[in-house]
């Protein structure tokens, strides 16, 4: 019988670790790659902690174990708090400005940042942007972060395949886009549309906004049949590393933004939209011939 990883080294945990994460979608995906490595360097799935409303997005991973709990992913995570402590004794909080977490180690800095209408200090040189904030207070780096592949391990073909077929209808290439999101809002889709509008001749052209997957990993399907993928600051951006989809990034400006990673095409702030459209583009054109 092959001994267990946690049975040979005194170093290593005895019990799996349990990560707080109650939401959102997007950030969930974005911590999926720290739950593999955890999962791979203890022999343990991670417990996550993880509001109802946004538990669906585990099932396509076999590397963490879901803890479903009732209660808003924000609001609630005094009470979240309490219940990992009183069940496991500790717990990793991603999220350090949520409210009830006790953010004692978190170094302090000249940046204020605000959500739901608290305050809490920053310093950005230690955590230069959320997703970096949320990978530190797991044990790993953002380098780590950066370099990490997003792996859905539990794709589901046959949903794929519907959502290919009901939206893949045309012999054209296909382009996705989605500028709808409500964490970080887009303000200039106008001035996108009208950039696409003449390539509706070249492109079928998706609206990732209207389409209903029975589960979020399930537009891989869509993304992996794509030529390109353009995105705003959400979920379809943080799914995006799970495909080889060439994407251009479109992120928030200042510490809300995300890191691109995956295959990315381009990378441009919300507030460069406008002066940059030329090279946004250059990346369409470069799609027509892929």
């Amino acid at each position: 019988m092959l001994t267990h990883a946690l049975d040979r080294c005194w170093t290593l945990p005895k019990s799996a670790p349990l990560i707080v994460q109650l939401g959102r979608t997007g950030d969930l995906l974005l911590l999926f790659p720290a739950f593999k490595i955890i999962r791979d360097r203890v022999g343990m799935n991670p417990v996550v902690m993880v509001s109802r409303e946004y538990s669906g997005v585990m099932e396509g991973i076999s590397y963490a174990t879901p803890w479903v709990i009732d209660g808003h992913w924000y609001n609630d995570m005094p009470k979240a708090r309490q219940i990992a402590e009183r069940t496991f004794g500790n717990a990793i909080i991603p999220h350090f400005w949520s409210p009830g977490v006790d953010a004692s180690d978190l170094v302090k800095g000249p940046m204020v940042l605000q959500c739901h209408g608290h305050e809490w200090g920053c310093c950005p040189e230690r955590y230069p942007d959320f997703g970096t904030s949320m990978w530190i207070r797991a044990g790993l780096t953002r380098e780590e972060m950066i370099t990490s592949p997003l792996v859905i391990d539990r794709r589901n073909t046959h949903r794929e395949l519907d959502l290919v077929k009901r939206f893949n209808r045309s012999e054209k290439p296909m382009l996705l886009y989605n500028f709808t999101g409500i964490s970080s809002p887009f303000g200039y889709v106008p001035e996108m549309m009208r950039l696409l509008a003449p390539y509706r001749q070249h492109f079928n052209m998706v609206d990732l906004g209207e389409v209903r997957a029975h589960r979020i990993f399930d537009l891989l399907g869509l993304y992996d049949a794509a030529v390109g993928l353009i995105t705003i600051d959400s979920a379809t951006a943080h799914l995006a590393p799970g495909s080889k989809v060439p994407t251009l990034w479109l992120t928030v400006p200042g510490w809300g933004r995300s890191v691109p990673r995956g295959n990315v095409a381009l990378h441009v702030q919300y507030d460069q939209v406008p002066k940059r459209l030329s090279e946004i583009q250059a990346v369409i054109e470069k799609w027509k011939t892929a």
